[in-house]
Order: structure tokens, then sequence, then C-alpha cells
């Protein structure tokens, strides 16, 4: 598996070799006339020059398998480059293309024959040792290519894409201190960045050296000492190694430089958490929820497991403490559509069917598109007995879900107990179309039964029973009903 460090916004894949390698054919291209040509005589700022035919031949040949290769022709391309070498079995230039042609038929061993015949006739030539360490990466050869970067490196040590290409060869071969190393070499090209740190913290975590691992960040501070997120990241370093007193002077520092930052309340719950101080754990947490910079998804991570732990253990009071973060968070954030759906979860669990219902309707409002939110707010509706406020929705339900069986017999249903058996039996009919469970089948013939009784059609509504009582609906009150409508009591 191929490892990249992402450093600058980009990992090795920022290469674009096309650029330089449109300068390289330039150079091939010039230089395949040069390598033949014979100087005849010098008169005066004259410079008398003849080609032979045999070049002629050969530059043909040569422009037409660039032209082959780059529309992708790789036939045809791998035909003249060859003739080229048949004539010139030492043009590396040749050699060289060959080896792209094979990488573009992902022939990865060919690749690297031709860029290693190309490099045996142009030894200096820095680009084909760049094109030899790309393919061993490919081939996952990374002690061979971690050689290769060395040698581009050297030779062209003022770019940095190319010490994150060595780095890379380095971290696939586990070979940490190395990579370090490599960090070390940019850091003095590019002087000390985020980058660079972040990169090389994790090589330090990842040999568990959590004092070197915040040392990086160290650098940031003094760099930067009115950034309060790198005190921030240090101290995580910190509490997640389980070092909280470590923690604490950065989060004190942080805080002195601005005591609202969000990302240093929450360090300092956690370091509370830590320490089992559960209310400063809760105060710096309100703190934290209090602004709007905060994402929502992060509030609503942390108070979701705040609930599970508080449901696990049965603690009310912590029950109580993510209802309230939730309306914190909401005073700020009052768009945060899953914030609505969780409060309205935790007010449910609680009893509070009323609160539930509000807090459902404000997040549909902000998007009403998800079925399980209707499904769960119609279901309260129904709990309450609430059938207007559906009735009142019917259009904008049937108009999201036409297909779905369920919510189309929910709305049945609510028309039902409202006796409007027409828009009752609409609904149903609908509903039945898109039914395939025969739960679900005999739950709406026995809806439809009822709907027929209201509008005195004793004859459909005794069908629809007995269809009803063949899907598995079989008990005394459907039975008695058949017989009521049929005379037979």
């Amino acid at each position: 598996m191929y490892n990249s460090v992402c450093i600058f916004g980009h990992d090795v894949a920022f290469f674009n070799h096309g650029r330089k390698y449109f300068l390289l054919l330039m150079v091939v291209i010039c230089g395949i006339a040069n390598e033949s040509y014979a100087q005849r005589g010098n008169k005066g700022n004259k410079v008398t020059v003849e080609i032979s035919d045999e070049t002629r031949q050969q530059s043909a040949r040569f422009a037409n398998g660039l032209i082959a290769y780059y529309a992708s022709d790789y036939n045809n391309a791998e035909k003249e480059f060859r003739s080229v070498i048949a004539q010139n079995p030492q043009n590396a230039s040749a050699f060289y293309l060959l080896s792209r042609v094979q990488t573009a038929r992902d022939d990865h061993n060919g690749a690297l024959y031709y860029i290693g015949e190309a490099r045996k006739r142009d030894k200096q030539n820095v680009w084909y040792t760049l094109e030899m360490a790309t393919i061993c990466d490919r081939m996952g050869d990374f002690k061979q290519s971690a050689k290769l970067w060395e040698e581009v490196c050297k030779i062209k040590n003022n770019n940095e894409h190319y010490l994150i290409a060595l780095s890379n060869a380095y971290l696939n071969l586990e070979k940490y201190a190395e990579v370090i190393k490599v960090y070390d070499r940019m850091e003095k090209m590019l002087g000390t960045t985020e980058g660079i740190v972040e990169a090389r913290k994790d090589i330090y975590l990842q040999e568990n050296d959590v004092k070197s691992a915040v040392g990086e960040y160290e650098k940031l501070c003094k760099l930067y000492p009115y950034e309060t997120r790198y005190y921030v990241q240090a101290a995580t370093i910190y509490l997640t190694n389980n070092y909280p007193d470590k923690a604490l002077p950065l989060l004190e520092k942080a805080l002195s430089i601005d005591k609202n930052a969000p990302e240093v309340h929450l360090a300092l719950a956690k370091y509370a958490r830590d320490k089992g101080k559960s209310d400063d754990q809760t105060r710096s947490l309100f703190i934290a929820f209090k602004s709007p910079d905060l994402q929502v998804s992060e509030k609503i991570g942390i108070v979701r497991q705040l609930y599970v732990d508080a449901t696990m253990h049965k603690d009310d009071k912590e029950m109580k403490n993510c209802r309230k973060l939730l309306e914190t968070m909401l005073a700020v954030q009052p768009e945060a559509y899953d914030a609505w759906v969780m409060l309205a979860g935790i007010q449910l669990n609680r009893g509070n069917t009323a609160e539930a219902i509000v807090d459902y309707e404000k997040a549909l409002a902000i998007d009403n598109s998800r079925y399980t939110v209707w499904e769960a707010y119609l279901s309260l509706l129904f709990q309450q007995k609430n059938y207007q406020e559906i009735a009142n929705r019917a259009d904008e339900v049937i108009g999201l879900f036409p297909t779905n069986a369920a919510m189309l017999y929910n709305v049945g249903q609510a028309y039902l107990k409202l006796v409007k058996p027409e828009k009752s039996l609409e609904c149903l009919l609908q509903a039945e179309t898109f039914a395939y469970e025969n739960v679900l089948l005999s739950n709406i013939y026995n809806a439809k039964g009822d709907a027929y009784l209201q509008l005195d059609n004793k004859s459909e509504a005794v069908k629809a029973w007995k269809q009803a009582m063949k899907k598995g609906l079989d008990n005394p009150e459907i039975r008695g009903k058949i017989a009521a409508a049929e005379g037979n009591k």
C-alpha cells in the first residue's frame, strides 16, 4: 500500500510532469539532429551545417512517434520509437519515450526496463532518474525509489516536491528516522510551516514520542504566540496520551489570549473530564457551545456521546445537560437541522411529547425531505390525536412521498379519524398500489373497510375486511365488523 504524507495541501501526486516532459521533449527533438549534425565550414559569421538522410529519417520517425503518443496511439508510437532505436541504439530519448508508452499501458515492468536503458545511455539526465523513481513508487519498490529520489534531490536541491516524494518512500519503508531527516531538510528550505509540523508530529506519535510531537507545536507557538489553536493542539496531544497535568499550562496560556475561544473550552472540558470534574466539564462545554464558530457537526457529536453515556448510567442530570447544550447551540445556530432532531428525540425520551412535536416541526421547516423525521412526527401527532394537523400537511406529505405506502396509509388513517371517507379512500387506494408486505396490506384493507362503512357502502366494506383477513388480520374485532355489516350478529 502506498502511503502519502500530505504537506502544503498536496501529496506526492502533485507532480505535474507534463510541463517538465514537454520541455524535455523539446530538448530531445532538437538534440536528435544535433547528435548527427556535421559542421562543414565556418566563413565569417556564417555556419554551414549538413544533415544526413539518416538523421532526417530518425527525426521524422521520432516526430511521428510523438504525435502518435500524444494521440494515445501507443502501438504506432512504439513502432516509431523502435525504428529510431534500430537506426541508433544509443538514442536515450527513444528509450525514455518507450518507457512512457509502457506506463500508459500500465506495464510498469516494461516501463522500468526502458527507463533503465535510457539511463544507461544518458547517466546525467535527472529527468530519467525522476521517471524511474516514480515507476518504482508505482511498483511498490520503495527501497529502490528512495535511492533514486535521493539522487534527484541532490541535483535538484531546491525543490520541496522531490523531498516530499523521498519522505513518502521512507515512510513506506517505515524508516521514520529518515522521514524526519527529510522533513528537517524541507524546513531548512521553506522555514517552519504548519504542514511540516503536522507531518513530523504524526511521525513522532507513530513512534510514541509524545514530547517531540508536542515540541513541534511549541515551535509554532513561538512563531505565532497569539494563535490559540497551536496551544490547544499541543495540549490535545498531552490529553490524548493521558498527561492532563502537562496540558493544563498550555490551555491556561491559550485562555489568557482568548477567553472565549471555543476550541480552548472544548479542550478544558476534556481536561476536566479526565480529572473527574464533571461540573467544570459542563461549564466549559456551555461556553464552547455559545460560539457560532464551533461547527454544528462537532457539537452534535459531543452531545450524542454525552447522551449515550448518560443513558447508559441513567444519569438524569447529564440528560438534562444534553438538552440544555442543544438549546444553547440552537440559540446561536438555529438552522442546525440535526440539533432540532436530536433535541426532539431527547424530549421524547423524557416523555415531553408536545415539546418533541415542536422540535420536529422546527427541523421540518429547515429540511422537509427526510422520511424518518416525518415518520416520527406523524406518529407523535397520532398519539396526541391531532389528526387535523396531519390533514393540514397531507398535500405536503403526499407530494414528498407519493409512492410510500406506509406514509399514505398514515394520512388515510388521519382522514378516517376526521370522518372524511372520500379523502381517506383516495390515500388508501394509492397506498394499496405500492404496498407489498402482508402486515401493511392487511391494515390498509381494514382501513378501507372502515372508510366504506362511513360511506354506508357495506358490501365494499365487507369485501375490504375479508381481504384484510386473507392477509393475516384475523381477530374478533374484524370478524365482529363483518358480522355486523352482514346482519349476522
